[in-house]
């Protein structure tokens, strides 16, 4: 199984027992994700530990460190008594707590630095002396000890492989199309041979890359592209997801689905995560090297804040996330953030008006474009027909689906009426009345709340109904209700709009499929949040892999169908981006199907 790191940016903090610990290679470890400008040298005296242990636990570090790399520090083989005292780590500075009758002079002998590096480090330090309790910078780059232990991590081109039981060189290359020796070379020859959970890296293949291989299908594209190819194969990417989450936090706030299907947070985000990989793996294979930023992201302002304090993130060309609207709100906030384009996947009632910034993107169609799309459906396919529009008391869309109707009516120079009832119970009788008998009726209820669908349905069910032509439309939120009657859904011609559709049957879903369970060992969700992650991949770095940044704000002039979503990107008034796709479904034998 191939794995992308995922850097979580822990915090370092003085006390060990605060670390995150770990069993690695059966053995108790702390565990230090490495960020930029950390040296071998400052990790050993952040731990309290020999250099030579470090290595013997992580030969793969004395090749250099690389941001986002795994290290795991032996328990063990910690100094106890200097751990209770053990500088923390920022970057490639120590930040020593000074002690009583500590000086200059000691402080020198102790890290191996020469005064005047610390000074230079310390601005001020010269004038004011060393006070007791009070913290000084010590340069771990300057460091009188061998040079690859003072060499600062840097951003890695290469893929990060964490080693599963079982698997070889052989398997490896195999399944990266590399060579053996290409893999030995840049891991130190690896003469040891692989241990589960050791870092690999992972060498790209790139030689005569041609930006030509990435097509696109002639049907995905807008008549005029007017984008100039600028392939660009290196980019540093962010992934923000709720790994950890409570308990309570279900997908019902993000995605309808059916109660069956609903999903904890955490299970969505690692499927979001594999479905995201599977597309990456894929464009590596064309010479894409990225530099992958994963951070853990939930609902609340104390993880958005630890990820906007976190150095990782400054430099990133494009961010996927958070997935919860609240937290992609408050990062719009910040003015760094503004300065990086931003995807949301998953929620539609994000307001990309607000923020004025155009730099974000709602991926996910909102329930008012949709509407949209269903009017237009209903113009196309039922003119001149008895159109009914039957308005709800609760979580109806009745108003909005009043003023698009009316507004498209006037721009387009229509005549077609619509008729309109409210549903409550001295209307109820009042709706035969208003159908065609002899002709075709089209009923709109866009309204979601449960108990006043169930009650529609079972009200179409009576038996003066059932020899009029009906053809119902509903939202979205419909999909997720699994007590709606079958058998009057599908005669009445029940029509939904929606902002995804997967055929499963489908040969590009079905080799999607194997590859999630050949990678993974379980399948995708019914939901589809890996598929959703896997086409908003391909869509976005797939974009900027051929047309380089410029793609972001050209994203209008391409239009690309995937597995299960589509992208339909235009601008809004505050020069945000949203998705205008959306797909027409209509319930037929018992399932729904594309719609014509």
């Amino acid at each position: 199984m191939r794995t992308l790191l995922v850097i979580f940016g822990l915090i370092c903090v003085v006390n060990l027992s605060a670390q995150t610990k770990v069993i690695h290679d059966g053995e108790a470890c702390y565990l230090h994700v490495v960020e930029k400008g950390n040296t071998l040298y400052g990790i050993s005296k952040q731990y309290a530990i020999d250099i030579p242990d470090l290595l013997e636990m992580n030969p793969e570090a004395e090749q250099n460190l690389s941001i986002g790399q795994k290290v795991f520090i032996p328990i063990r083989k910690v100094n106890r008594k200097q751990a209770k005292k053990s500088p923390t780590l920022e970057g490639n500075l120590l930040v020593h707590k000074v002690a009583k009758k500590e000086t200059l002079y000691s402080l020198s002998k102790k890290y191996r630095v020469e005064i005047n590096a610390i000074l230079e480090a310390n601005p001020g330090l010269e004038k004011d002396g060393l006070k007791k309790g009070s913290l000084i910078r010590i340069p771990t780059i300057s460091a009188q000890v061998d040079e690859d232990f003072t060499t600062p991590a840097v951003k890695d081109s290469l893929l990060h492989h964490e080693v599963i039981p079982g698997e070889t060189l052989y398997s490896l290359s195999k399944n990266y199309e590399v060579s053996i020796d290409s893999i030995r070379a840049v891991n130190g020859g690896l003469e040891e041979g692989l241990r589960a959970g050791m870092t690999l890296r992972i060498p790209r293949y790139t030689d005569g890359f041609d930006s030509s291989q990435l097509t696109l299908e002639e049907d995905t594209l807008e008549s005029t592209l007017e984008l100039e190819r600028n392939p660009r194969l290196q980019m540093n990417l962010g992934l923000l997801l709720p790994f950890t989450l409570s308990s309570s936090d279900s997908t019902d706030r993000v995605l309808f689905r059916k109660p069956d299907d609903i999903m904890k947070m955490t299970d969505i985000a690692y499927e979001f995560y594999r479905g995201f990989r599977i597309g990456m793996d894929e464009l590596s294979r064309y010479g894409l090297s990225a530099n992958v930023v994963v951070k853990d992201v939930s609902n609340n302002r104390s993880s958005v804040e630890k990820v906007l304090r976190s150095s990782d993130i400054e430099d990133l060309d494009f961010i996927i996330g958070p997935l919860h609207k609240e937290s992609f709100e408050m990062m719009s906030n910040d003015k760094d953030m503004r300065k990086v384009f931003r995807a949301s996947p998953l929620s539609a009632s994000l307001d990309i008006n607000s923020s004025r910034n155009e730099k974000v993107a709602r991926v996910k169609t909102s329930d008012l474009t949709m509407i949209g799309s269903m009017l237009d459906h209903v113009r196309a396919h039922h003119e001149g027909e008895n159109v009914i529009l039957i308005g709800g008391d609760i979580r109806s869309w009745h108003n909005q689906v009043e003023d698009v109707w009316y507004k498209d009516t006037t721009s387009m120079n229509m005549t077609d009426s619509l008729r309109t009832i409210r549903w409550d119970r001295k209307n109820k009788s009042k709706l035969i009345e208003m159908m065609d008998v002899e002709g075709p009726n089209v009923l709109i209820f866009p309204v979601e709340h449960r108990p006043s669908i169930t009650d529609l349905i079972s009200h179409l069910a009576m038996t003066e109904y059932r020899d009029l032509e009906i053809t119902l439309y509903g939202l979205e939120s419909w999909m997720k209700y699994d007590n709606l009657d079958v058998d009057v859904l599908d005669r009445v011609d029940l029509h939904i709009p929606s902002s995804t559709f997967i055929d499963w049957e489908s040969d590009n879903v079905i080799d999607f499929v194997k590859t999630y369970h050949d990678e993974f060992n379980s399948i995708p969700s019914s939901s589809g949040y890996a598929l959703i992650a896997y086409d908003l991949t391909k869509f976005y770095i797939e974009g900027l892999m051929m047309y380089g940044p410029e793609f972001l704000d050209r994203q209008d002039r391409l239009r690309r169908e995937g597995l299960c979503s589509g992208f339909i990107m235009r601008k809004t008034d505050s020069g945000g981006w949203e998705n205008r796709f959306s797909y027409m479904l209509r319930y037929e034998d018992y399932e729904f199907q594309k719609a014509p």
